[in-house]
């Protein structure tokens, strides 16, 4: 929130520079509410900067007053949470009685939205992390009551309810009567439930209403009743529903809609308490409900589970079974129909004659009454067991409109599992879908951005495709963190939002899931990451961008074994993944096996050019002090002059050769590590600078990048315990301790989605 000029309604007996309590330096006013002031001030025994809240002079004297602000300090102090805006301690100067918080550096919900219209992924990720706080203070008996956007503040990463001013017991926990309740409605009255306006008791529930009131402004850009004032948009809610969301905002998804709509039911018994609506975001953004609740452990893998998962080579069409005399002639006829479309569409090597050496086989029977005729259909695997069931309904007179539909969807189903990445729907779009799938996979940044230019154009002209928007989400993430997360949250949103419509329009597809798991994890929710990968692997096995992410998160959890038999899978399935064989890469250099890192990049430099390899090739020059290779890398990046984050590289790459620390170190070091980019790139740069501070000397420098990466989403223990350039620096206290924060955060992790092979 912006400072403003001290200035108030009720007569002040300070200014700017007052000291309260001997202690705190009075610095700005920063709001005003019904029960106070609130100010930033400076904690000089601290040394920090804190918000007062100080009780308006004029109600000072007032002992239900009084009472209900000792009350608020008490309340506020039950709930500890990161989306709960932290309440220190209760002071007193001159009579005057203040509070002290937290201080919240960012700008509350109502103002970034006056700035401009959230993003749908945005208000899901608001809505999520607010009723998160909710739940954290329901819990203890804690209910906001003035739950609005400016009581809540987003501060980078952090979203965080404010002023539980007016919170109370709920009713079940606290049986005296509520101070300050007879003849006086408390809250905000465009957001209170129908129970607090008629001044009845409350619940966490309560607040889910408001939240819900929240999520329909935001999503509709205005709020779910109108009226002339307050009170009489108040007395609406009392006896009217909530319109439907999408009556003003046609484009809120139906789950979204549904959602807000339950938040707002008149009785409080038809509303979900607020972890269902963690429960319920949390699904809306791409991690299911079902994943989020069952803890999870991924299979062992064994060589039968790696062969299984090989893509079918062979499909087998068993003649459709005639259900009467009406569609005997049709069934052969779909038959031929369903071989003929597999034939010209080549997505199989071949077509088995015998269905029990196939690797999938296409089975079913067709049934008429009167005109009507349905194909009940079945794709059964290679032990019988069933991959797929549907049923197509068409009519005898427009048999052929039917034979055509029955042979497209059967061919959609063999495309979708002989193909991690069948395309977009219309065959026309595919070459150059298939052109822009290329760049993407060449990973340089001038392909990455050719892929994104295609599939922009792709999306404009036949919007809606779910696989060419799954794939531009993709393109534009990886232009994204190659550019050093310009464009800011803005390109992540909407890389999120065409994921999010992608699995609006077809849940089964794997690669959107790991869309979303790279936003969870780049923000720092590694549990909602590798669940949202679990959800992508259930879609399809053979995601080997899934199995790289998870199989890079366990190496460097130091589950190294299990970690590499996942990299190697994800190799097995795409060699040609240059994620996947990053990763490989970057765990095995760690571990001490650099032929087979070695290798690897020799590979990707052979097929893709070095450039293609330059983020993990800079690494391991520095990992190796190879003295060859980092020149050769400073020379790639020089030559290419493509504008991308790593460009600082070479400055690095020549600094290291030479033995001489360039002048330009801090700066870069500053710029690697901005705060705009997302929590867990920033760690993954703090990394890169402490291996150049330790390898040119400059422990001190080097340590200061392991302490800031440690208050960061790191998980690397691999690197922290293995990486060479570190040695100098490894026995120091401020190593050990950001190493036991690092550890912490892995134990929990992994404690909280599931047991994993030690290895």
């Amino acid at each position: 929130m912006p400072d403003v000029a001290l200035a108030s309604t009720q007569a002040m007996p300070f200014s700017i520079g007052s000291i309260l309590a001997g202690r705190y330096e009075i610095k700005a006013l920063l709001g005003e509410g019904g029960m106070g002031t609130v100010v930033r001030a400076y904690d000089r025994e601290l040394d920090e900067d804190v918000a007062l809240k100080i009780l308006h002079v004029s109600i000072a004297g007032d002992t239900a007053a009084l009472t209900r602000f000792r009350r608020e300090v008490k309340l506020a102090r039950r709930v500890t949470h990161r989306n709960v805006a932290r309440t220190f301690d209760l002071g007193m100067h001159d009579g005057l009685r203040f509070l002290t918080m937290e201080l919240i550096a960012g700008e509350s919900v109502s103002e970034a939205a006056r700035r401009a219209p959230l993003p749908l992924p945005e208000v899901l990720r608001i809505a999520a992390e607010i009723a998160r706080g909710l739940a954290a203070a329901h819990v203890v008996g804690v209910v906001h009551r003035d739950l609005k956007p400016d009581n809540v503040m987003l501060a980078e990463d952090r979203v965080v309810l404010t002023d539980f001013g007016i919170a109370r017991v709920a009713d079940a926990l606290h049986g005296a009567p509520e101070v300050m309740r007879t003849g006086m409605i408390v809250g905000t009255p465009a957001y209170m439930a129908p129970e607090q306006l008629e001044n009845q008791s409350v619940d966490g529930r309560t607040d889910v209403y408001a939240l819900g009131t929240m999520l329909f402004e935001l999503l509709a850009g205005q709020l779910p009743f109108k009226g002339d004032t307050p009170m009489s948009i108040a007395a609406q809610r009392m006896t009217t529903n909530a319109p439907d969301v999408r009556a003003v905002a046609a484009q809120v998804p139906d789950g979204v809609a549904g959602l807000v709509g339950e938040m707002l039911a008149r009785r409080r018994e038809d509303r979900p308490d607020a972890q269902a609506v963690v429960d319920r975001v949390e699904a809306l953004r791409g991690n299911a409900a079902s994943v989020l609740k069952i803890v999870t452990k991924l299979p062992t893998l064994t060589s039968e589970t790696l062969a299984g998962l090989g893509a079918p080579r062979t499909v087998a069409i068993e003649a459709l079974v005639s259900g009467g005399p009406e569609t005997a002639d049709l069934a052969p006829m779909l038959t031929s129909a369903i071989g003929d479309a597999l034939t010209e569409s080549r997505v199989v090597p071949s077509i088995a004659k015998d269905g029990s050496q196939a690797d999938l086989v296409v089975q079913g029977t067709v049934r008429a009454s009167g005109d009507r005729v349905r194909a009940r259909l079945r794709v059964a695997g290679r032990r019988g067991n069933v991959v797929w069931a549907g049923h197509v309904d068409g009519t005898l007179s427009a048999s052929f409109d039917f034979e055509d539909e029955v042979a497209a969807i059967v061919m959609d189903v063999i495309r979708a599992r002989t193909s991690t990445d069948p395309g977009p729907n219309d065959p026309a779009l595919r070459p150059a879908y298939e052109e822009a799938v290329a760049a993407y996979n060449a990973f340089a940044l001038p392909h990455v951005k050719k892929s994104v230019a295609i599939l922009e154009d792709l999306e404009a002209k036949h919007p809606g495709d779910p696989r060419i928007r799954t794939l531009l989400a993709r393109a534009l993430l990886s232009v994204w963190g190659q550019m050093g997360g310009r464009g800011g949250r803005d390109v992540i949103a909407r890389a999120e939002e065409l994921a999010l419509r992608a699995l609006e329009t077809d849940p089964t597809i794997g690669a959107a899931h790991h869309v979303i798991s790279q936003i969870r994890v780049g923000d720092g929710e590694l549990a909602a990451g590798i669940r949202a990968d679990e959800e992508a692997l259930r879609c399809d096995p053979r995601d080997a961008t899934a199995h790289a992410t998870l199989g890079w998160m366990l190496g460097e959890s130091l589950h190294v074994t299990e970690g590499l038999r996942r990299l190697e899978l994800a190799a097995r399935l795409d060699p040609s993944n240059t994620y996947s064989n990053f990763a490989r890469i970057h765990v095995l250099a760690l571990s001490g096996q650099k032929e087979k890192a070695r290798a690897i990049i020799d590979d990707i430099v052979g097929r893709q050019g070095f450039l293609s390899a330059i983020v993990v090739v800079s690494r391991a020059a520095v990992w190796w002090r190879d003295n060859e290779l980092a020149t050769r890398t400073a020379e790639a990046i020089e030559n290419a002059k493509a504008g991308a984050a790593w460009d600082p590289a070479a400055v690095i790459m020549r600094s290291m050769v030479s033995g001489t620390l360039t002048p330009r170190a801090d700066e870069i070091a500053a710029q690697l590590t901005d705060k705009a980019v997302a929590p867990r790139r920033r760690a993954v740069m703090h990394e890169i600078c402490a291996d150049y501070y330790a390898v040119m000397g400059q422990a001190d420098k080097a340590l200061d990048q392991v302490e800031r990466l440690a208050k960061l989403p790191s998980t690397n223990l691999l690197w922290m315990d293995a990486c060479p350039t570190l040695a100098p620096v490894r026995d120091d206290p401020r190593f050990a301790e950001a190493r036991a924060m690092v550890a912490a955060r892995v134990a929990q992790l992994w404690g909280a989605v599931g047991t994993w092979p030690e290895s």
